[in-house]
């Protein structure tokens, strides 16, 4: 797999921007993956050529376990000094990222368009009929609802207004 990481490490149209919108609210970006130490260590560094970095990202190893534990994202937070944990959101693209976010009591979000779930890539998604990308959107989010995801967003450059609505909920008093 490490042959072959660099063909498909490039950053999803409007994630750096996103990240810089976080950061500018307060937030901290972070991640975990299923992906070993060395390879999330490739990706990172190949998505910071292309200007993206999160502010801390773990893998398995660097816990113990993966999905879907909470560990990574306890870890995180514990790092990130970041508490209570249900004022976090866990975005992701996988059942075991909506399983992962549920069992560490955070807020989720399924992403139905790029991902695990559609298969796709950007490039190939735009060669893709509008009615074949309504299915394949339509048929991720019941996977990651099913999954857990409190909301679902076709990318991470449309988490904002679920953000919103979140932080919102998180004020009135709601908790995941």
């Amino acid at each position: 797999m490490m042959e072959v990481l660099s063909g498909y490490a490039q950053v999803i149209s409007g994630v750096p921007e996103i990240a810089a919108q976080l950061r500018a609210r307060g937030m901290k970006p972070a991640g975990t993956t299923g992906y070993t130490r060395p390879m999330l260590e490739t990706i990172e560094r190949l998505a910071a050529l292309q200007g993206y970095a999160t502010d801390a990202s773990l893998a398995p190893e660097d816990v113990g376990v993966g999905r879907p534990f909470p560990w990574m994202c306890y870890r995180l937070a514990i790092d990130l000094r970041v508490y209570p944990l249900f004022a976090c959101v866990k975005v992701g693209d996988t059942e075991s990222d909506m399983l992962e976010g549920r069992n560490a009591g955070v807020w989720t979000i399924g992403l139905t368009r790029s991902g695990n779930c559609s298969g796709l890539t950007e490039q190939e998604w735009a060669r893709t009929d509008n009615a074949e990308q309504n299915l394949i959107m339509a048929h991720a989010g019941d996977e990651l609802t099913q999954a857990g995801a409190h909301y679902t967003a076709e990318t991470v450059a449309h988490i904002m207004p679920i953000l919103d609505e979140v932080e919102a909920r998180i004020l009135s008093g709601e908790k995941p």
